[in-house]
């Protein structure tokens, strides 16, 4: 699945169990991605996490319905008894603990998601980003799913095309509630298929059409397909020879015909016990329970066990694709009403090998002894994914569809507005425009496109970097502090970047970052647009210090880069991790020779329309024209508790390099902001920084530069209230800049493992505010002033928040308050 695919220009939503820890689960809504990609589709993974809220209602309808049915709580149960142990059995929660870690770790990984929402009404909008939305596989069709709507597909707009791959119901019996409501929410769709015969029987009897059934997602993708997926490295894995149990099901006797077996052929006994309930059988009689195993792991876990014994569907799925000797056991009674049976007879059916379910101990013996002819069982296996395929290609094809030739911007969160494609287009066809929110997109003149698909192979977000190690060098990290005072003061943080820019231009070089505009080059119409741009006079380095808090306009910054260095000059170009990468990915994906480049960890970008909403507030509220505004600010307080203060001057530091400030004639701190409260709020950000492709510890940047708000664990002074930065360092270029630099810093070399764990903005992007479509829509019909009033008030517990920090910080509590806090949370 790694190779380079060509794009059909179909785009595709899924709606999946892509979120839920649970191998089947998860493995199968990957495979339906990986699959469509493989095919050229473009394909996102519909973020259903912010959608509980929804989805509860009709949910808890379904419970207030069975409400006296007696089974529905003895199913429960277990799941309720599992979490309670967790609390209760410190090793047992440990172990729970590594294994949703490692489930995480695979859906961060592998899972392409659209952007997060949260009602029906915005999901709707979402769907009209693509041209088909795809339900499946999984017990998606369970009664409690169809009282949630959310797999149902119901909110999909009525011009998007609707289809159901192999979904599940995950029952052979649905009362008459159910089934009608089965019927509504099938009656507009446009193609269905089924994983099971009993599901295909319900389907038939609400709609009075059989449809197909069709291969698990799963089986899609080839056995060297999953070996690609399958962690190799797994350090659980055995080195001698095992049988791998894995058992969804509470029946000791199938546990006991493994453990027999495996004594009788010398194996280790590995099981991987289900992660939904607890089972006591599960516990003392295996040799090895791997719980730090993910779906990567499981799967190699499979690949290398030598004979398998299972009651699962996907156990017997992948042991089939693995081609590993395997018995399947009936996991719940034949009258159950369960459709668990019935989707393992329909796979075993279809491949031949019915004769590997065993249903009594006595039958276990004379079923694990007969050999499987997998030469037979993958012919039929190969056939059986073709079909399946080859129905679901025929379903969603759409004539006269065709990849666009340039890069093409159908979703917001695709696009990080680096600029990248507008810098490298030959022919001036892209241009950066902006949207109601402030937020720039590449706007296309098709008539002067000549589809050389540069554009497309500069966008960081198509061709994103790795986050491994360079091979050449091992990442260092440090603590660093300005000796200057002034420079320290008027820094964000500890001063770092003007002393790598500082070395810079004192060998000649050129410093790209980002400040007001000064000369009127700014593309944004509002008062304080920030742009990026070139100094090469040390005393010009201060319109960089200081954070700002929006998103700077690139321009033709990239172009600007080539040319000094064209000219053979030194150039330090710093800014977001995307607009490194957007120039990185300028250049061809590499660095030019004399090129260095410094990134900061990033929370997010605002979008540039709250900052101008919040500058009309500020200057109707105060009566003063705003001049210049310090994001987070040491004047009053320090780098502790830092404010936002606003100036009626566009120099607030007299002369410019000092510690002498003008006053401010507007000083809030986070809590009463109404921007900083936005900000840290996540309403107001860019929708490309709820799923930030950048967010990784190793960058193509040579350096990396973050706050230290936690100096106070390295001694040595750094904790002076004045303000520290973290520096990860990256590649020789990156240090051999940092030490011709230590004549201006004070610096403590830090473990680069430690100082990397202690900034979650570093690898993990920020969640939309549920709030934040709302926030939007005010936003464009309201002023300024009006808008920061209804948002952002300042009420009882506002006030209430800034009475006690301001106590803190008057008493000298503040900095034990927040050491102690940082304690807690373990950073």
């Amino acid at each position: 699945m790694a190779n380079k695919i060509k794009h059909n220009g179909i785009k595709v939503a899924l709606a999946t169990c892509h979120d839920k820890r649970n191998f089947g689960s998860m493995l199968q809504a990957y495979a339906t991605q990986a699959y469509l990609e493989a095919q050229g589709y473009g394909v996102r993974t519909i973020d259903k996490t912010g959608l509980g809220k929804v989805i509860k209602p009709g949910r808890m309808d379904y419970y207030r319905r069975n409400a006296l049915d007696m089974q529905m709580y003895r199913e429960k149960a277990p799941f309720v008894g599992k979490i309670a142990l967790q609390k209760v059995d410190k090793k047992f929660g440990h172990e729970m603990d590594e294994r949703r870690r490692a489930f995480d770790k695979f859906a961060e990984t592998h899972f392409h998601l659209t952007r997060k929402t949260y009602t029906f009404d915005e999901l709707r909008e979402l769907s009209l980003e693509y041209d088909a939305v795809v339900v499946g596989s999984d017990q998606l069709w369970l009664p409690v799913n169809i009282g949630g709507g959310y797999f149902t597909l119901e909110w999909a707009d009525p011009s998007v095309r609707k289809v159901s791959y192999a979904t599940s119901i995950g029952l052979s019996h649905l009362d008459e509630f159910y089934l009608g409501r089965m019927r509504d929410f099938l009656s507009s769709y446009d193609a269905i298929s089924v994983r099971e015969d009993s599901a295909a029987a319900l389907v038939e009897e609400a709609t009075g059409t059989r449809p197909v059934v069709t291969c698990d997602p799963t089986m899609l993708l080839t056995a060297e397909e999953w070996r690609g997926v399958a962690d190799e490295s797994f350090d659980g894995l055995p080195k001698e020879p095992y049988l791998l149990c894995y058992f969804m099901g509470d029946n000791p006797w199938q546990r006991q015909c493994a453990v027999r077996y495996a004594r009788a052929h010398g194996l280790k006994l590995v099981a991987i016990a289900q992660n939904d309930i607890y089972i006591a059988s599960d516990n003392n009689y295996a040799d090895i329970y791997p719980w730090s195993a993910g779906p990567a792991q499981w799967l190699a876990l499979f690949e290398h066990a030598s004979f398998v014994c299972t009651d699962s569907f996907h156990g017997s799925v992948f042991s089939n694709i693995f081609q590993v000797p395997f018995v399947s056991f009936r996991r719940h009674a034949a009258k159950s009403g369960q459709s668990t049976n019935s989707r393992i007879d329909t796979l075993l059916r279809v491949l031949g090998l019915s004769e590997r379910i065993c249903e009594s101990e006595e039958a276990f013996d004379s079923v694990a002894a007969h050999e499987i002819d997998f030469s037979e069982s993958e012919k039929k296996l190969d056939l059986y994914r073709a079909e399946s395929a080859s129905w679901l290609d025929k379903t969603l094809a759409f004539e006269g569809k065709t990849s666009s030739p340039h890069v093409d911007i159908s979703h917001a969160e695709d696009c990080c507005g680096c600029a990248a494609c507008a810098n490298v287009c030959p022919t001036q066809c892209i241009t950066m425009a902006f949207d109601e929110k402030g937020c720039e997109y590449p706007k296309i003149d098709e008539s002067k496109c000549i589809g050389c698909g540069k554009c497309v192979r500069a966008c960081p977000i198509i061709n994103v970097t790795s986050d491994e190690p360079r091979e050449d060098f091992v990442q260092r990290a440090f603590v660093v502090q300005n000796k200057d005072d002034a420079v320290l003061r008027q820094s964000t943080s500890g001063g770092a970047f003007t002393a790598l820019a500082t070395t810079v231009i004192q060998m000649g070089g050129v410093v790209f970052g980002s400040g007001y505009d000064r000369d009127g080059k700014a593309a944004y119409d509002r008062s304080l647009a920030v742009r990026c741009f070139a100094v090469d006079k040390v005393e010009d380095l201060r319109f960089f210090r200081n954070s700002k808090y929006v998103q700077s306009e690139i321009g033709n910054a990239y172009q600007e880069v080539d040319e000094y260095l064209k000219q053979g000059r030194l150039v330090l170009f710093s800014g977001t991790p995307c607009q490194c990468e957007g120039l990185y990915h300028y250049f061809g994906g590499k660095i030019p020779r004399g090129l260095g480049m410094v990134d900061v960890v990033c929370h997010a970008v605002p979008c540039r329309a709250v900052f101008s909403a919040y500058l009309d507030w500020l200057e109707d509220s105060t009566g003063s024209e705003v001049q210049s505004v310090l994001f987070r600010d040491k004047g009053r307080w320090g780098y502790e508790y830092s404010n936002m203060r606003a100036f009626d001057r566009a120099e607030p530091y007299t002369p410019p390099v000092s510690n002498n400030q003008i006053q401010p004639f507007y000083s809030e701190g986070v809590e009463t902001d109404p921007y900083l409260r936005a900000f840290f709020d996540d309403l107001s950000d860019r929708p490309s920084c709820y799923q930030c492709r950048f967010k990784k510890r190793h960058r193509v940047t040579d350096l990396t530069l973050w706050d230290c708000f936690d100096a106070w664990r390295y001694g040595d002074g750094f904790d002076d209230n004045r303000g520290a930065t973290r520096i990860l360092v990256h590649s020789d270029k990156g240090q051999t800049l940092l030490e011709a630099s230590l004549g201006m810093l004070r610096v403590k070399e830090l473990d680069a493992d430690e100082a990397a764990s202690r900034s979650r903005e570093l690898t993990h992007s920020v969640d939309p505010s549920p709030s934040r479509t709302a926030m939007f829509a005010d936003l464009g019909v309201m002023d300024g002033y009006k808008f920061v009033k209804k948002w952002f008030p300042m009420d009882a517990m506002v006030a209430a928040k800034r009475g006690a920090r301001e106590l803190l910080e008057r008493t000298g509590a503040y900095s034990v308050a927040k050491r102690a806090l940082q304690r807690v949370r373990g950073r």
